[in-house]
């Protein structure tokens, strides 16, 4: 099976609630590896131990092509790559494999951000006029549209994946 979670603060189309940090809290990577951390004990690996029972092939034991397998494939894209490595490095008997594409450099992965930076631009994202802006701005069709194009797809993003993003916003 293929296990796609929608992370904490995504998805509100398909029924996450909207993330809001006075009433919610930050969240960091460690926040979104918790989560898939509960999703693979309280879903996969019960999932994986059915289907054991049932003798069909899974994602652990023998896969389909009959390759002895020992865990979970994890794909993170993109600024996710942390996620995916702290994943993989916590969970090292459930998670065999971890795939990252379009990661970000390994030193914007490995250095920390500074306290001060990340309190300033807290700071500006939470104010009400501009980060008002800021958000209508990364919010923005336009602004999707060139991120995505030059970050996400190949070919050009179709009018679907850009319906699929207004949804999202808040």
């Amino acid at each position: 099976p293929i296990y796609a979670p929608d992370l904490i603060g995504c998805g509100i189309d398909h029924g996450a609630d909207a993330w809001d940090p006075d009433t919610i809290g930050l969240f960091f990577p460690l926040s979104w590896v918790e989560g898939i951390e509960t999703l693979i004990n309280e879903i996969v690996i019960p999932n994986w131990r059915e289907s054991q029972t049932l003798q069909l092939p899974s994602m652990f034991g023998i896969n389909t092509q009959g390759i002895e397998s020992n865990g979970c494939l994890v794909i993170a894209q993109g600024g996710l790559a942390p996620v995916g490595i702290m994943l993989a490095k916590r969970n090292p008997l459930t998670i065999s494999n971890l795939m990252l594409t379009s990661p970000p450099t390994y030193t914007d992965v490995t250095t920390a951000v500074p306290t001060a930076e990340l309190q300033r631009n807290y700071e500006f994202l939470r104010s009400p006029i501009l980060g008002s802006i800021a958000f209508n701005l990364l919010e923005s069709r336009a602004l999707i549209k060139f991120f995505s194009n030059s970050f996400l797809f190949q070919e050009e993003c179709d009018d679907d994946w850009l319906d699929e993003t207004d949804k999202e916003s808040v």
